[in-house]
């Protein structure tokens, strides 16, 4: 039997200003945004087996708190009505706490697990830069991008008393082109291509062992790396709302979650990464 309780609160704030400067659609924008996010959860097992010595009755309590600051400036600049450039800063920054109690009742009160229990402090800063720029010629439009994201980030869990740093610095293009065959059909092509990273995820770099129930277990990986990605894709539309696209990604250092055997027979769920994948 499992008992599983879960309230979560969000709430945010954002202010944003924008200057429009010129009759061309030239802007300044700025916006900073603060959001936070708690989590009480808990989940109460309780095991019943033919074997009396087997029985079971433990629970977990995992409440955690995300708040995450951000500020962006983004300077639009209309050079003509078929072009324009864009170029803009963003900074974040995410602090996170992640706590897991384990609980064993022995009829009358709940005992603490230490070696179940652990306590996790996340906090990562990002600093991104981006450009683009965006032509027109007859029928077709082409638009460039190029974003540099340098990430600072750090783990800490009060537990184990181990730390973990990840610094690394990553360039982003984009490339995107739309060529119309027939505007009055509404017959056209395209092609996309960018750079893409995705980092992994809070929970999943707490170094935590926590008890789903008596056959599973989700298992932390502090030893994680971001993956990043190519992806190109292509297309072409028809007749307005007609349309065929072939797409392929190609990803480096791929985050994907694993299950294995350990001892118990118990089945250890655990984020890893792998060399690549090609889809």
């Amino acid at each position: 039997n499992t008992k599983w309780l879960r309230t979560p609160w969000v709430g945010s704030v954002t202010g944003n200003y924008v200057w429009n400067i010129d009759t061309l659609g030239s802007t300044l924008k700025a916006i900073a945004d603060y959001t936070y996010n708690t989590k009480d959860e808990s989940n109460t097992l309780i095991s019943n087996y033919s074997d009396p010595s087997r029985n079971a009755y433990y629970r977990t309590i995992t409440p955690s708190r995300t708040d995450m600051y951000s500020a962006q400036t983004d300077y639009s600049k209309a050079l003509n009505e078929k072009s324009a450039w864009k170029v803009g800063v963003k900074y974040v920054w995410t602090k996170r706490s992640n706590t897991i109690i384990a609980e064993n009742f022995n009829g009358t009160d709940w005992i603490k697990n230490v070696a179940g229990s652990n306590d996790f402090i996340y906090d990562e800063k990002l600093l991104m830069a981006y450009t683009s720029f965006e032509q027109s010629f007859k029928r077709t439009r082409i638009k460039v991008g190029l974003r540099g994201e340098q990430t600072y980030s750090k783990g800490y869990s009060l537990t184990s008393d181990e730390t973990i740093n990840r610094n690394y610095f990553g360039l982003f293009p984009s490339l995107f082109i739309d060529h119309s065959l027939d505007d009055k059909k509404g017959n056209s092509v395209h092609i996309n291509y960018s750079r893409r990273v995705k980092r992994p995820a809070y929970n999943d770099l707490n170094p935590y062992r926590l008890q789903v129930h008596d056959y599973t277990v989700l298992t932390g990986n502090p030893d994680l790396q971001p993956q990043f990605s190519h992806s190109i894709q292509a297309g072409v539309t028809l007749w307005h709302n007609l349309t065929g696209d072939v797409y392929a990604a190609f990803t480096k250092q791929l985050i994907a979650q694993t299950a294995s055997t350990v001892s118990g027979n118990i089945i250890e769920y655990k984020s890893k990464n792998y060399p690549g994948s090609t889809e």
